[in-house]
């Protein structure tokens, strides 16, 4: 009884012997034997499968080597057949590019690509250099008519020859510009008023007052809601902060901060300070000669507050003051209204 459990058992184990010999069998066959439907296995799994006793790191090294080489063979142009004649080879590459090549194992696919025709390159460079030379030629420029405005003013200026406004259609066309602008000053912006050029609804101004004196004309102003808010003051200020030019410079900068708090989003411009006449400097007032540095102050005041200072300098002829030796006629605000217009783009 005893020997034939033992025999049982010996059995077993060498049907279980078989077993797996059979199994490893199968295994490994089936392995060579996977159908392949014409292609390799991928690079990385061949070679590993023929190389399990190399190390980790080399393995994969080779494997890298092996995808390169195989994107390179899979990303290989198909070779490039002759382009028609007149054709050019742009297009040839761009057509043939845009399919993916099928993979050939046979040795005529990777033979070289025959040589374009001659005729072919010949079109080729012909189109290409008159297609070259159409993009590179420069555009013409437009004059810019806004350049020919300001020599026209300019000319008038030098030769004392200014055409004033006909009060009348022509003046209400130059009005109208300013509809939704507002002037706001001293005597300089009362010019504007004076000679009948702008109303008051537009021109917000207090005769005789320094900057700090007129605040209640810049309160007035900002109550019209305009697109664009322009300063306008004398150098009658050097008299006022005569012995403080930096006085200056923190007043102005305080007033542009409040009308660019209390109108976002209007366009603020101040016209430069403008100096008096020889005769006014020489007889009257010798300060004010001061007035190139405290216009600097104000320039710089524009600066520091993101506003836009209007360079005037140009418009001063002697010839163009009033009696007073200070103040200017009709002739320079005639030019002023037609050169901020300019400026501004009204």
């Amino acid at each position: 009884m005893m020997k034939n459990k033992g025999l049982v058992k010996l059995l077993i184990y060498i049907g279980f012997a078989l077993g797996l010999v059979v199994l490893g069998l199968l295994f490994f066959g089936g392995r060579q034997s996977a159908p392949q439907d014409g292609r390799d296995l991928a690079p990385g799994l061949s070679y590993v499968a023929a190389q399990d006793s190399l190390e980790a790191a080399s393995a994969q090294a080779k494997i890298r080597q092996a995808r390169q080489a195989a994107q390179a063979t899979q990303t290989t142009p198909a070779p490039a057949q002759p382009a028609a004649s007149g054709t050019a080879a742009l297009v040839t590459t761009t057509a043939t590019a845009a399919t993916a090549p099928e993979p050939s194992t046979t040795p005529e696919a990777t033979a070289p690509a025959e040589t374009t025709p001659e005729a072919t390159t010949e079109v080729t460079t012909e189109a290409t250099t008159e297609a070259t030379t159409e993009a590179t030629t420069p555009a013409e420029t437009t004059p810019d008519p806004r350049e020919a405005i300001l020599a026209d003013l300019e000319a008038q200026i030098d030769s004392l020859n200014v055409r004033l406004f006909d009060h009348g259609a022509e003046l209400a066309s130059w009005q109208k510009r300013f509809d939704h602008a507002v002037i706001t000053g001293d005597s300089m912006a009362q010019g504007l008023v004076s000679f009948d050029l702008f109303d008051e609804n537009h021109v917000k101004f207090k005769r005789g007052a320094s900057l700090g004196k007129f605040d209640e004309q810049i309160q007035a102003a900002i109550d019209t809601l305009p697109d664009t808010f322009i300063f306008f003051t004398s150098c009658g200020n050097v008299t006022e902060y005569i012995n403080d030019p930096t006085e200056f410079y923190r007043q102005y900068v305080q007033r542009l901060e409040w009308v660019k708090s209390a109108l976002p989003d209007t366009e603020i411009y101040v016209i430069c300070m403008l100096p008096a006449s020889d005769n006014f400097i020489k007889y009257e007032n010798y300060h004010v000669a001061r007035q190139p540095e405290y216009d600097a102050q104000l320039k710089m005041a524009c600066e520091d507050t993101g506003v836009n200072y209007v360079d005037c300098h140009w418009m001063v002829r002697q010839e163009l003051y009033l009696n007073d030796g200070l103040h200017f006629g009709e002739a320079f605000y005639t030019i002023l209204i037609q050169y901020l217009a300019l400026v501004i783009g009204l």
